[in-house]
């Protein structure tokens, strides 16, 4: 797993080799390259969420308070997820700093 180098005050961005499509179902299907290697990402649930507040250009604190206001886990509980998430996709090469 990626070690944490960003802060609250980071605001990701997606990477620019890629493209992502909403299905009917609310998943986001993400492409990345598109050449012979391209892969394919299907991300579902609250983490559709967070892709998109990534491209609305909102920083780890304004990702973790949007969720927060909405859903009633916790604010603890919703930064893990969202900091796991972020850590994939970073790995994934799909978001940069």
């Amino acid at each position: 797993m990626a070690s944490k180098n960003y802060t609250d005050d980071t605001v990701f961005k997606k990477s620019e080799e890629i493209v992502d499509r909403k299905n009917n179902n609310e998943n986001i299907i993400v492409l990345m390259k598109m050449d012979d290697s391209s892969s394919f990402y299907k991300i579902k649930g609250v983490a559709t969420e967070v892709w998109e507040l990534i491209g609305e250009g909102k920083n780890v604190k304004n990702i973790v308070a949007d969720l927060d206001a909405k859903y009633s886990v916790g604010d603890v509980k919703i930064r893990k997820d969202v900091e796991n998430f972020l850590d994939e996709l970073l790995e994934m090469d799909v978001i940069s700093i």
